[in-house]
């Protein structure tokens, strides 16, 4: 399993980022792009998902008056035709004085599923309109910066013209909204504009619930009034209060505004004549440090269940996080169709500077030794050329892909296959070189693990040659471990399979059965099962390497070939 840095502070960049908090994926299976949407949005390019977010690297907030400055709300009242969905989003624009560049950036929540594309195109309110600039999907996090000399869709007079006069809008597109479920008109604003996202993972302690908010915080131009506008989703209850708090990320603090409430959204006018809680000097510099966050109470939650720090000087911490993407591999993925029931999981990793990919799969179930791996570049159900050679150690695929590489570089184009689902990975074996087991990579807003079961990793050791290969996933909102795996080579038939507490190297006490048909065993595990539901410490017994898979025979009643979840 490859390293990672799970992200869970928020702050804010003068790039873009949407950061999307929506309704958990459906985990049983890895993403799979949307439906192509009418000529009036183009087919999305699939996410992942999360997250979970979601990238440019921390720049600083452009100084008040040397740039023009845009803002939108955006809602499904203003598609065409309307789309009913309590979802929200907010975003800013910067266009540079020098009218070369323009940097957007939005927040959203409350989606019905995971986002599938986001654009800005070019029409008036009321009216549908051609894409005129892709927003690059990074898990939760988009980011784009426009310019006039990029080589795809430029940032040209004309364009500058209508974001000037309002004819601009952004869209974001969702597998049940496939024409957009959330827009907004782009309009003119002389505020300092800062996108906030709440989740209940900022909060101090961590919550597991599933809420989501988004808000705007505006800072009027003559800094007499900061106007703040949010709105929550899926929280446990009704708002009991709301607040602007003064603290770090990570640190709880006290109350230093109040905001209103009005069923699921919260606002204030801040300003410096407020008789109770006026803005001060003091309390503006501390907005502008980083050093307030915005917090939303439930009866069940009366300490906060969603928070957002307003931080407007570096990139979100989301957005620092890697792009995920994973796949299985199969034979049924071959053209021409290979027979088998050989088995391959697939991470991948993209990182935040765009500049380096990092690969680890297991498989099992082979034919013979693998004798060559690749990343090809190719939609499903076509073949095409090599773009990566991947490093074969026995049953473990591994590569580290740099645009520094002097063979088979990570080039720009290549990066945006992968972030649109057109490369795959191929094993070829002597009785298959063309290829064995094949998988198209996607996107997802999970945290991904790769697992290798073995008898040596039973305690005691088994001395067999059975193996299985599995992949785990945590979802962005840690309420859904996914897992699903195929064992090869046993005793016999599988007699049970498990999710168990405990390192490597010790036994541990089962805390969740898998399903098992066949060869294959899986899981879909969540606070809602009625037995062994997913509790916070399982979570956390995950992210510590604590967990385990174990598959059973009657040969071997303890197990038969064992698999640590492990980083």
């Amino acid at each position: 399993m490859l390293n990672r840095k799970m992200m869970t502070g928020f702050a804010l960049s003068f790039g873009l980022a949407l950061t999307a908090c929506q309704t958990p994926p459906n985990t049983n299976n890895p993403p799979a792009p949307a439906p192509t949407p009418t000529t009036t949005a183009p087919t999305p390019i699939p996410t992942t998902g999360p997250t979970a977010s979601p990238t440019p690297m921390p720049t600083t907030t452009p100084v008040m008056g040397t740039e023009m400055r845009y803002a939108a709300r955006l809602t499904g009242s203003q598609e065409v035709p309307s789309v009913a969905t309590n979802a929200s989003g907010s975003a800013r624009i910067y266009l540079n004085a020098e009218k070369t560049m323009a940097m957007v950036q939005v927040t959203a929540s409350g989606l019905s599923g995971p986002i599938t594309g986001a654009h800005i195109h070019t029409g008036i309110a009321g009216a549908n309109g051609a894409v005129v600039k892709p927003l690059e999907i990074n898990g939760n996090v988009l980011t784009a910066t426009w310019r006039t000399n990029d080589n795809e869709n430029p940032l040209t007079p004309a364009l500058i013209t209508d974001l000037m006069n309002g004819g601009l809008y952004l869209n974001v597109h969702t597998a049940m909204n496939p024409n957009g479920e959330i827009r907004g008109q782009v309009n003119s604003t002389t505020d300092m504009v800062y996108p906030v996202y709440l989740s209940s993972a900022q909060e101090v302690p961590a919550l597991m619930s599933g809420a989501t908010g988004t808000a705007n915080v505006r800072i009027r131009a003559d800094q007499n009034a900061v106007i703040i506008e949010g709105y929550a989703h899926n929280l446990s209850g009704e708002i009991t209060g709301a607040h602007v708090h003064m603290a770090a990320t990570g640190v709880n603090g006290a109350v230093v505004k109040p905001l209103t409430v009005d069923g699921n959204k919260f606002s204030i006018t801040w300003s410096r004549t407020d008789a109770e809680n006026p803005l001060t000097d003091a309390l503006l510099a501390d907005l502008i440090a980083g050093r307030l966050y915005l917090n939303v109470h439930t009866p069940s939650h009366p300490n906060g269940e969603i928070r957002g720090q307003v931080m407007t000087t570096q990139v979100p911490i989301d957005a620092r996080a890697m792009s995920y993407f994973t796949t299985e591999l199969t034979g049924g993925s071959e053209v021409p169709i290979v027979a088998g029931d050989a088995y391959g999981a697939v991470e991948i990793m993209l990182n935040g500077d765009r500049d380096t990919v990092t690969l680890e799969a297991k498989v099992s179930g082979l034919t013979g030794p693998i004798n060559g791996a690749h990343i090809h570049k190719g939609a499903a159900g076509t073949n095409g050329p090599v773009v990566k050679a991947l490093t074969v150690n026995g049953t473990t695929l591994s590569a580290t892909w740099k645009q520094s590489d002097t063979e088979f570089p990570l080039t720009q184009s290549l990066i945006t296959d992968l972030l649109s689902g057109n490369l795959y990975v191929n094993t070829h074996t002597a009785t298959n070189p063309n290829g064995e087991i094949r998988g198209q990579i996607m996107s997802t807003l999970n945290k991904v693990y790769s697992v290798q079961l073995e008898g040596n990793q039973e305690v005691p050791v088994v001395n067999t040659t059975a193996k299985g290969t599995a992949w785990v996933m945590l979802s962005p909102d840690h309420r859904t471990i996914t897992v699903k795996g195929l064992a090869h080579n046993l005793s016999g038939a599988i007699t049970g399979a498990h999710i168990h507490m405990g390192p490597l190297g010790l036994s541990g006490a089962v805390v969740k059965p898998m399903i098992v048909t066949g060869n294959t065993f899986a899981a879909t595990w969540t606070p809602n099962d009625n037995a062994d539901p997913l509790t916070p410490s399982s979570v956390q017994q995950l992210l510590n390497g604590g967990l385990y898979l174990n598959v059973h025979t009657a040969a071997n009643p303890n197990g038969e070939v064992r698999g640590q979840i492990v980083d």
